[in-house]
């Protein structure tokens, strides 16, 4: 898995809340926060209160790489990076990693590489589940979603125009919630062989 997408997204909590990983009640919340947003409501606009996601840089802090590694490590299933080699990978033009901290605990983060074809080859995703659900109390929308809009703002600002993943069931479903909020077009989408399956697609503008 060293250099491979790597293959879970959010965490298996925010899957199972329902369909396309949209906790229950999410469309009326969501027709009610965008009517109060844009028609009064008799309330003021929600801001969020999760940062936006920041991309860290080999002359990040030391333990707050350590932090997200280990974080983003929970999702490899027996193909964890090392610290030294998340570290090596930091320092090439080609990495991104992303994430969201609440003072040292990190809420949600994000790796992936740009290929020389200007594809974004999707890495490891996770979010704390706790933390995705107060987001989306909050905004309408899951965490990894808004870390995701983040990531593939900064990728097509560097040039990319599509996207690649070999992703589980859980990551598949991701992907497809974000297809449907009009993110990324699916192009392919096939078994590896295996429980794995490959997702390439182009972003939108």
């Amino acid at each position: 898995m060293d250099d491979n997408p790597i293959k879970d997204a959010e965490e298996n909590a925010m899957f199972e809340v329902g369909p396309e990983s949209t906790p229950p009640g999410a469309a009326s919340f969501s027709i009610k926060a965008q009517k109060e947003k844009f028609l009064g409501g008799g309330g003021k606009e929600q801001k969020p209160k999760t940062p936006s996601a920041q991309r860290l840089s080999k002359e990040s802090d030391p333990a707050l790489q350590q932090r997200v590694n280990a974080f983003l490590n929970e999702t490899s299933k027996g193909s964890q990076v090392d610290d030294r080699k998340f570290q090596s990978r930091l320092s090439r033009e080609d990495y991104y990693c992303y994430s969201v901290q609440d003072g040292d605990v990190v809420q949600g983060a994000l790796d992936g590489t740009l290929s020389d074809k200007g594809v974004m080859i999707l890495g490891r995703i996770r979010t704390n589940p706790d933390a995705s659900r107060r987001y989306f109390d909050e905004n309408g929308n899951t965490l990894g979603q808004a870390i995701f809009e983040d990531a593939t703002r900064d990728f097509k600002e560097k040039g990319a125009k599509g996207i690649s993943a070999e992703v589980t069931a859980d990551g598949h479903k991701f992907l497809k919630r974000m297809a449907e909020q009009g993110l990324l077009t699916v192009t392919r989408d096939e078994s590896t062989g295996g429980a794995d399956r490959l997702v390439e697609g182009t972003l939108t503008a």
